[in-house]
């Protein structure tokens, strides 16, 4: 009698490569801030990176932010960024970045992300380069889901 065991590498995932994914209808646009349409999310959450991601579990991993923390009153959240990430161009990724792109452009151009921030977030400050800061007018637990 003879028996033969099949042992099946599990793969890790690894950055970088090439992703080919068919998308229909074709993205109007890939700028997540003024098209939020099914195809636009598709591939334009392939290009950009957000403060947080999240792993199978749905448990929020770094991303840009290297580090974040939240007030035990539910109030203050303060995102620590990654050191030498830099944008297209080679300017460096700031924490007046961060600020820009929640406080300003999303809360002007964004409807669910201007809501969000009129509702529940008092301010939004960059803490020197690297830190950003959002206070919140009263706690709420999905906030960091935003991220």
């Amino acid at each position: 009698m003879t028996s033969s065991t099949f042992v099946l590498a599990q793969s890790q995932p690894t950055p970088g490569g090439t992703l080919n994914m068919l998308v229909q209808p074709e993205p109007p646009s890939l700028m997540l801030g003024l098209n939020q349409l099914g195809p636009t999310q598709f591939a334009a959450s392939k290009i950009y990176q957000s403060l947080l991601t999240y792993g199978p579990d749905l448990k929020p991993l770094p991303s840009l932010a290297q580090s974040w923390t939240i007030s035990p009153d539910g109030l203050t959240y303060a995102f620590v960024l990654q050191k030498n990430v830099q944008w297209h161009d080679g300017k460096p990724f700031t924490s007046a970045d961060v600020v820009f792109s929640t406080d300003k452009f999303l809360r002007e151009v964004h409807p669910r992300t201007r809501a969000l921030m009129n509702q529940r977030v008092e301010s939004v400050k960059a803490d020197g380069d690297d830190k950003v800061v959002f206070k919140l007018k009263q706690p709420f637990n999905a906030f960091i889901s935003a991220f």
